[in-house]
C-alpha cells in the first residue's frame, strides 16, 4: 500500500478560472517578450518579487493542499531569483570557470536561443572603403580599419598612389527588443514556471505522503 501511495499520480483538475488565469499569461509573455525593454524588465521582476513574497503569509496561513502548494512554489521560486542574482553579482573578470555565471545559467541558453530564432541576424560582412570616400570606414558604425596603400602606373606612365581601409566591417541590426532586455524578461517568466512546478511537486508529495499510524491500538484487552 506505501510503494502505491508513493507511485501513485495525483489527478490534476483545473478549474475555469485556472485556465483563464494560465491564457492571460501566455498573451503578456507574448507581448512582453515582443515589447522587451527596462519597464517591462522593471514591471515583470518586481511583480514575481510580490507574489513570491505573497506566498510567505499563505504558507502560513491555508492548510493542506492550498499550503503545500504555496510551500513549494516559494521555495522553488525564491531559489531560482537567489541563483539569478548570486550570477548577475559575479565579477566577469573571474567567473570565466563558474558554472552560475549567466551565460551559463540553462534558462539562459534557451532564451538567447528562442531570441535567435524570433530575431535572425545576418553573419558579419567586411566592407573596403576608399579613403577620402563618402562609403569610407567613419560611415560604417564608427569604425576604422587599417589604412593600407600603394602606388598604381597609368598606360600614360604617371604614377598615381591611392590608399584604403581594410577590416571595416558591419552587422545587420535586429529589429526588435536588444537580447539583454529579451532575456531578463525571460527569466521572469522562468522564475514564475518554475514556482508553479515546484508547487505541483509539493502538491504530489502532499498528496503521496504514507499514512499517518493510528494513535493506541484499539485491539489491546486489558
Amino acid at each position: 500500500m506505501p510503494a502505491q501511495r508513493l507511485l501513485g499520480v495525483p489527478r490534476l483538475r483545473y478549474s475555469i478560472r485556472q485556465l483563464i488565469v494560465g491564457m492571460v499569461l501566455v498573451g503578456l509573455a507574448c507581448v512582453a517578450l515582443r515589447n522587451a525593454g527596462p519597464i517591462w524588465v522593471a514591471a515583470l521582476l518586481g511583480s514575481v518579487i510580490v507574489l513570491l513574497g505573497a506566498a510567505i503569509p499563505l504558507v502560513l496561513f491555508r492548510d493542506g493542499r492550498q499550503r503545500a502548494f504555496w510551500f513549494g512554489f516559494g521555495l522553488f521560486g525564491w531559489l531560482y531569483l537567489l541563483v539569478l542574482a548570486y550570477s548577475w553579482s559575479l565579477d566577469p573578470n573571474t567567473a570565466a570557470g563558474n558554472p552560475l555565471r549567466p551565460q551559463s545559467l540553462i534558462t539562459s541558453h534557451l532564451s538567447g536561443l528562442g531570441y535567435r530564432q524570433l530575431y535572425p541576424t545576418d553573419d558579419p560582412f567586411t566592407i573596403y572603403g576608399v579613403s577620402g570616400s563618402p562609403y569610407g570606414p567613419n560611415n560604417v558604425n564608427g569604425t576604422i580599419g587599417w589604412p593600407q596603400g600603394g602606388t598604381t602606373v597609368g598606360p600614360d606612365g604617371t604614377s598615381n598612389s591611392f590608399s584604403f581601409y581594410f577590416g571595416s566591417t558591419a552587422t545587420n541590426v535586429p529589429r526588435g527588443p536588444t537580447r539583454e532586455n529579451f532575456v531578463n524578461v525571460a527569466h521572469a517568466f522562468w522564475a514564475l514556471a518554475i514556482s508553479v512546478c515546484g508547487g505541483w511537486f509539493s502538491c504530489w508529495v502532499f498528496a503521496t505522503r504514507p499514512a499517518c499510524p493510528v494513535s493506541g491500538d484499539s485491539s489491546a484487552t486489558s
